[in-house]
């Protein structure tokens, strides 16, 4: 699996003198986005998509998916028409994830978030840092109780949830971290400490259709080589889950991603592109 970095201001000038000379975005989506392209969160959000559909292209080994829509889930999950690879996208601020596995068998989600601080309550942290530590036992973040150890154990959570496509709020209740009913009473059990049961939770977030193979990992945004980017990277929290047939897969494929700095330059992004760039 490749974990691109990418930073979206940097990159700024090159992703859309990219998308000029090739375009690879949907023309209804480059469309829409430009309608709002004052709006910084709307640029970001657009300058993303362009990085990602330059990491698909050089994942696929061509421009066949140039402009061409996602399929989307029932929980609006993108993927590729035909299949034959997994991926995902998430990004937060001016900086960007981008996770893709050469793969049919496995389905994946990343997710990245900045520092900030949080208002919850106490019983609502200790529900999220539950359900997170759950997901990743070796990994524990409940001790401190922090904003940096909640928004850590979102991130699990979240990716999670979309390596699911579940939806976040389907997977949330099923694991008791909000919601009525079954998710109070999953709640409750944790606070007695009964811990969380996480296969029967799974299963109830993927309308029973049984628990799944995934794991779940946390990820340095900044690990690897040293990005652009690399002055914010201690404000940001990422987490990859992998969702597979067996076990050994999800393992495999969540243990050997590894974070890469995309290119910010012309340069950077043709040679990104050229078959001799690819690994």
């Amino acid at each position: 699996m490749d974990i691109w970095l990418v930073d979206v201001d940097d990159a700024a000038d090159a992703l859309e003198r990219e998308e000029a000379r090739s375009p690879r975005l949907p023309r209804a989506d480059s469309e829409a986005m430009a309608v709002a392209f004052g709006n910084i969160h709307v640029r970001r959000r657009r300058l993303a998509h362009i990085a990602l559909r330059l990491a698909l292209a050089r994942a696929t080994g061509g421009s066949r998916f140039d402009g061409v829509d996602f399929h989307r889930s029932e929980m609006g999950k993108p993927s590729l028409p035909g299949g034959g690879l997994a991926f995902n996208l998430s990004h937060a601020g001016p900086a960007a994830l981008i996770a893709i596995a050469r793969r049919e068998d496995v389905a994946i989600g990343i997710d990245l978030e900045e520092r900030r601080a949080l208002h919850l309550t106490a019983s609502r942290r200790d529900r999220i840092l539950a359900a997170a530590d759950a997901m990743s036992p070796g990994a524990p973040l409940a001790a401190t109780g922090s904003d940096d150890a909640v928004l850590q154990a979102w991130v699990r959570i979240e990716a999670a949830a979309k390596a699911l496509d579940t939806g976040i709020f389907r997977l949330l209740g099923a694991l008791g971290v909000a919601g009525p009913g079954e998710a109070a009473a999953v709640a409750e059990g944790v606070a007695a400490g009964g811990g969380i049961d996480l296969a029967a939770a799974f299963s109830a977030a993927t309308g029973g259709k049984g628990a799944p193979c995934i794991r779940v990992r946390d990820i340095d945004p900044c690990g690897g080589d040293a990005p652009s980017i690399v002055s914010r990277c201690p404000d940001l929290f990422a987490a990859v889950a992998v969702v597979a047939p067996r076990s050994e897969a999800a393992i495999e494929v969540a243990e050997r991603g590894v974070v890469q700095a995309f290119p910010t330059t012309d340069a950077g992004i043709a040679h990104f592109l050229a078959p001799s760039g690819a690994p």
